[in-house]
């Protein structure tokens, strides 16, 4: 689960499939009657690469605190032993980012992308030890060719 700790998305846990160092928050701001609790105001996160924000949603922008979980949770469906299945997980913490950028930059990919690049420039040298370990290792795989997005 993907856990924030203060802003707009304060309590709000999501299940996510990637945790990118800076990442997209959105709610959406017009009920379109698909909410099942009557709740019209539903959160999601801009996690997958192709992910691209509604005209309708608002964004908020938050960074990872520390270096995420990833785990299985592995379990038997049915009442009595049924056939094996698994679920990948992470688990993970953000916090909003202060400095944010510009609306039009959060929902264009591209501008989001080359933003991310500069951001993650600026900070590196102030994350914790954990975090920037956890990314070096991702891009040394990567540079490996073990592709994995997530």
């Amino acid at each position: 689960m993907i856990h924030f700790v203060d802003g707009p998305a304060e309590g709000i846990e999501l299940d996510l499939r990637r945790a990118p160092l800076f990442l997209r928050v959105v709610r959406e701001s017009v009920c379109n009657n698909k909410c099942a609790d009557g709740d019209c105001t539903p959160w999601d996160a801009l996690d997958q690469l192709e992910d691209v924000p509604r005209p309708t949603e608002q964004l908020f922008c938050y960074r990872l605190t520390a270096a995420p979980m990833r785990g299985m949770i592995d379990y038997r469906s049915g009442p009595k032993g049924g056939a094996r299945r698994g679920h990948p997980f992470i688990h993970a913490s953000y916090a909003i980012v202060g400095d944010a950028p510009p609306e039009g930059v959060m929902r264009e990919n591209h501008r989001w992308r080359l933003w991310v690049t500069e951001a993650t420039i600026k900070v590196w040298p102030t994350l914790p030890q954990d975090l920037r370990e956890y990314f070096t290792a991702k891009v040394r795989k990567f540079a490996e060719g073990e592709v994995n997005r997530g």
